[in-house]
């Protein structure tokens, strides 16, 4: 497993070399499933198995089973072994034969369990292959996304993950009414682990608030299955205005997004994903309200009794809003109107924000 040893299943290698496509194929498989087995029998060892049993691959491959016997795979951290070949592994990914896609997926999810292999990863920036993978072939999903969950605890790889446009990929699993349950709430556990990382979990927020509704976002934090049952639903409330039509402007926008994005790394690996200038996923139904700290105006003072989700926070944006209008000149009379309706439903509805506005001293400004 160290470039100055012999691979554990040199005779599959040396048939390879005759030329023979089929033979160079069963080779690589080989070569990843010795590395698999491997790391699987060292973690069985240590009492942690985290992958079920190996698929089977196109062609038999018995030098993999044979290096399960071997001292190596008592050995601990051989994990570790991989350090210097993920450039070489996650290019793999790019095959077109599954067997040689699906084995270099698990063994690099192994890999991942191992810190070390992750802090490398990192440095490496390898992510390129794996999300031109995702827009080749659903047929990897669930081993991307578990890939892709054990490998965002690191701000680095989420930084990069970022820039080639992961975010965007994670939306259109979860947004689908057309993937499974399972998949969804992996794909939105993965955002959850990102969004929640200290570092740069701020700025892959701000990518997706640019799509879809903040509110979202906390609710996947809270509990997954709840976000997808609020987002395949229909609703008009303070907080959320969402139906069909909007779900569909969402996946039509993101896959848009994701074929461009598509199309500049395959050209160019190091290419940095961001929003044309300009974009705004522009929702029909919305145009005119007026929204203020994750709250539509006219239907609070329509429901004052709505429970909000953060009055605090409302209360201290909204009493911003209402200052900032009313220093505005000449007053527009509308919004002004509108927001002291909804500072004296607040005040009434509740009785501990008139705390926040006194912490605030928006007493002495007014």
């Amino acid at each position: 497993l160290r470039p100055s040893e012999e691979p554990p299943c040199g005779d599959a290698m040396e048939k390879s070399a005759a030329g023979d496509p089929r033979l160079n194929l069963a080779a690589v498989v080989s070569v990843l499933q010795c590395i698999r087995h491997a790391i699987e029998a060292n973690a069985a060892h240590r009492g942690s198995l985290p992958l079920p049993p190996p698929t089977t691959t196109a062609e038999p491959v018995s030098p993999a089973v044979v290096v399960t016997k071997s001292p190596i795979s008592s050995a601990p951290a051989i994990e570790t072994a991989c350090q210097g070949f993920f450039p070489m592994l996650f290019g793999l990914l790019l095959s077109l034969h599954d067997d040689v896609v699906h084995s270099t997926l698990h063994v690099l999810l192994l890999a991942s369990s191992n810190e070390d292999c992750v802090a490398q990863i990192a440095e490496d920036r390898v992510l390129t292959p794996l999300l031109l993978l995702t827009h080749r072939s659903s047929r990897f999903d669930d081993p991307v996304l578990r890939l892709l969950q054990a490998l965002v605890g690191n701000a680095k790889i989420i930084a990069e993950a970022l820039d080639k446009g992961c975010v965007l990929y994670l939306l259109q699993l979860f947004a689908s009414e057309a993937q499974e349950l399972a998949r969804r709430e992996l794909a939105a556990s993965v955002y959850a682990k990102m969004v929640g990382n200290k570092a740069v979990g701020p700025k892959v927020a701000i990518r997706m608030h640019r799509m879809i509704p903040s509110i979202f976002t906390d609710a996947i934090r809270e509990r997954p299955q709840g976000a997808i049952s609020m987002f395949d639903s229909t609703t008009e409330n303070p907080e959320l205005v969402w139906n069909e039509k909007m779900r569909k402007k969402v996946l039509t926008t993101v896959q848009s997004l994701r074929d461009d994005v598509n199309t500049n790394l395959s050209r160019d690996g190091e290419y940095v994903w961001d929003f044309p200038v300009g974009f705004g996923v522009l929702y029909g139904e919305l145009q005119g309200e007026l929204s203020v700290g994750g709250v539509y105006l006219r239907l609070y003072v329509k429901q004052p009794g709505w429970a909000l989700r953060n009055y605090r926070e409302f209360c201290v944006e909204l009493m911003r809003f209402w200052l900032a209008e009313a220093r505005t000149f000449p007053v527009d009379k509308e919004r002004f109107g509108l927001a002291t309706d909804c500072a004296v439903a607040l005040l009434q509805c509740q009785p501990a924000s008139v705390d926040e506005v006194a912490k605030q001293g928006d007493v002495t400004k007014l």
